[in-house]
């Protein structure tokens, strides 16, 4: 198993669209919270473990492009 983490989404964005953006468009293992039986708030995020510092700036950089 990796790192992983379960966030809280507070941008304007559909959260569907955004995961589903991120899986396609950064190859990056982003799942809804409403599979979680949550909310969907929230999103978990797999960063990976031998390649965690790439994955983690890719993420950073998606996020932060999302405005």
């Amino acid at each position: 198993a990796g790192s992983i983490a379960f966030a809280k989404w507070v941008g304007k964005q559909d959260l569907d669209e955004v995961c589903e953006g991120l899986i396609a468009e950064h190859g990056l293992m982003v799942v809804q919270g409403k599979y979680f039986l949550t909310a969907n708030t929230h999103f978990r995020v797999g960063l990976g473990r031998i390649n965690f510092p790439q994955a983690l700036r890719v993420f950073c950089e998606a996020v932060s492009a999302l405005g």
